[in-house]
């Protein structure tokens, strides 16, 4: 099972898994379920928007193949996910 979110900046989807969390330097399993859970309810006045913090390129982690080099997030033709730009938190809802 796959928990999506919608980053808010973007209206861009983000998926809660590793690969995603690994653009952000980040561990998935350090997130609660409830807190992936509360992002894809998309209920405003109830909920309030979830940022994590991004420490993309901190980590040594190389950018996928699909990723262009000038930074800019783009589809993979593979599942639709996109990497988080390295100046910005995605911020969820």
């Amino acid at each position: 099972m796959i928990i999506n979110g919608t980053d808010v900046t973007t209206g861009a989807r983000f998926s809660f898994t590793q690969d995603q969390f690994d653009a952000l330097c980040a561990d998935l399993m350090q997130v609660p379920l409830g807190r992936a859970v509360a992002t894809s309810t998309a209920l405003p006045p109830l909920l309030t928007p979830i940022t994590f913090e991004n420490r993309g390129g901190t980590c040594g982690r190389k950018a996928p193949a699909w990723r262009p080099r000038s930074g800019r997030p783009q589809a993979s033709r593979d599942s639709g996910a996109r990497a988080a730009p390295r100046s910005r938190a995605p911020v969820l809802r």
